[in-house]
């Protein structure tokens, strides 16, 4: 939950093809699911969490990339063909800069050089959420297997600092957005993104409409680099403090 209620929200996601769909189990719990996409091969990993077994925040993390690895290894995928991410810590105050810190190694353990190759660094959200009474880091992952008919190209935003480990509070790293081009298909997958100038300052603090504004125009600039614009969107999903911040939604999504 993000929100500090039971639930926060059901995604559900379909695929036409129910014969090119293939569960991955690990332990007996199926957490990855394997389709196709055209022709190319995804594979989706959901819900990945410590069983309590770590004694520190580090550890968790260790232990959840070791089974993703498990279950990716598992679906046959290589550990660079992961393109997008999602991260739940709690709290993250407290644990953001050591997850950062475990995100790196991970990288470098898996051959994605966030420097010598910035164009292999997946997309990512990371906001605070807890995927259990007492879980303290819950991980999505999405994989795209990266054959000869697969071009993905890192985007960068002219107009935010980019989360390149260097030089930003906690040393994030991750790229703004993956273009991923497959025959017959253009895909972009947009990180979480929020009200940030260039130098990596929040614009705008307690005014939820001005935010909102300010981050909806840092998702434009992605799309319009990529020759897409708002109504190409097919998901999006928006993370607000409060419910009825939602009405700035509408009303910034009117205005753009």
């Amino acid at each position: 939950s993000t929100s500090g209620s039971p639930v926060a929200g059901i995604i559900i996601q379909t695929v036409e093809d129910g014969k090119n769909v293939a569960y991955i189990r690990d332990h007996d719990t199926v957490y990855g699911t394997r389709y196709f996409v055209g022709s190319i091969e995804r594979l989706a990993i959901e819900g990945v969490i410590d069983p309590l077994e770590a004694t520190d925040f580090s550890s968790v993390v260790v232990k959840e990339y070791e089974m993703i690895d498990r279950i990716s290894q598992t679906a046959e995928f290589n550990k660079r063909d992961l393109t997008r991410t999602w991260h739940y810590i709690y709290p993250i105050i407290d644990n953001y800069a050591s997850f950062n810190n475990e995100r790196r190694a991970y990288f470098e353990r898996s051959g994605i050089f966030y420097i010598q190759e910035p164009q292999s660094v997946p997309a990512s959200t990371c906001i605070e959420g807890r995927g259990g009474d007492k879980g303290c880091s819950t991980m999505n992952l999405y994989y795209i297997k990266k054959t000869d008919d697969v071009h993905i190209q890192r985007i960068f935003n002219k107009n935010q600092k980019e989360a390149d480990s260097k030089f930003y509070q906690y040393n994030p790293t991750f790229s703004r957005a993956l273009q991923i081009q497959q025959p017959g298909l253009c895909e972009l997958q947009i990180s979480g993104t929020a009200s940030i100038d260039k130098k990596g300052n929040t614009q705008h603090a307690g005014d939820a409409y001005s935010q909102i504004k300010k981050t909806m125009q840092l998702v434009d600039s992605l799309l319009k680099q990529t020759g897409m614009a708002f109504n190409d969107i097919c998901y999006a999903t928006f993370i607000l403090k409060r419910k009825s911040d939602f009405q700035f939604v509408h009303k910034v999504m009117q205005e753009l």
